[in-house]
């Protein structure tokens, strides 16, 4: 889990910190495109702090043979969640809400993966 923690905060710092020269590398500096992108790049690896945990989550509930959960949690990360965000924040945020809807899916879905961890500890028997 630790080692979930430090690459999922590293690949956040280096998206993060790199994010402008990573954009300037496919759109010309100054120009409304650079300008967009370099924004979401302010927002978007936000959503790496809590990806790992989700797929870690997930992975484990396949390994423990319980699909439904694993199941769900991939649905909520990958189109379930972002697909009702991407449609509302928008609305309300602008292109903002457009590169919000990612970090938002990623974050709720690692509160759904915490309780189902929480409220599985016992029949898995795992910390």
């Amino acid at each position: 889990m630790r080692f979930i923690v430090f690459i999922s905060i590293s690949v956040f710092a280096i998206a993060f910190i790199f994010g402008s020269p990573l954009v300037g590398i496919f759109a010309e500096t100054g120009t409304p495109v650079y300008e967009i992108a370099r924004n979401g790049f302010l927002i978007f690896p936000f959503s790496f702090l809590f990806c790992g945990l989700n797929i870690f989550t997930s992975a484990t509930f396949t390994a423990l043979s319980n699909g439904k959960l694993s199941a769900i949690l991939s649905f909520l990360r990958t189109f379930g969640l972002i697909t009702v965000l991407l449609l509302t924040l928008p609305y309300f945020l602008g292109v903002t809400g457009v590169w919000l809807a990612v970090p938002i899916a990623e974050l709720i879905t690692m509160i759904v993966a915490l309780v189902f961890l929480h409220q599985n500890r016992e029949k898995y028997h795992y910390a």
